[in-house]
């Protein structure tokens, strides 16, 4: 993202902000000048990030959420949306799948985690943000 501030005044929602890819998003969101509001499960690696980019003088707000409930997912984006009066941005960043094991050791509780938070997750936040979205007009190209 070669253009710096080419998201300038833009409020950018990253899931799983507090490590990986969406840490990164978020950094480099935040660099081209957007509001950043970080979602994450873990309260603690989380605000390392909003530590990080507070110092680098970004705008960053964080909010815990398990975005694989769609009732604190709800809340999580009502709140950014009062907040903000609009979100431009969703990267749904969440993910993971802990059981490195064979596929013939993972029981169906473990397999609909990770339905959860790899499918279920990225469902939950874009059905919530998408009619904030849709009445600003978003564009799908930045």
């Amino acid at each position: 993202m070669p253009d710096k501030g080419k998201l300038k005044d833009k409020v950018a929602i990253v899931t799983g902000a507090a490590q990986g890819l969406g840490k990164e998003i978020a950094i480099e969101f935040a660099s081209q000048g957007a509001h950043i509001v970080l979602i994450d499960i873990n309260q603690k690696e989380a605000q390392r990030v909003e530590n990080l980019l507070h110092k680098k003088k970004f705008y960053v707000d964080l909010i815990t959420t398990d975005v694989c409930d769609s009732k604190d997912v709800n809340k999580a984006i009502n709140v950014i949306a009062k907040k903000y009066k609009k979100i431009d941005i969703l990267v749904n960043a969440v993910g993971g799948f802990d059981k490195l094991d064979s596929i013939e050791d993972i029981n169906d509780q473990e397999w609909l985690k990770v339905i959860d938070l790899n499918l279920n997750s990225a469902f939950y936040c874009t059905r919530a943000v998408f009619p904030i979205m849709k009445k600003n007009r978003f564009r799908a190209n930045y």
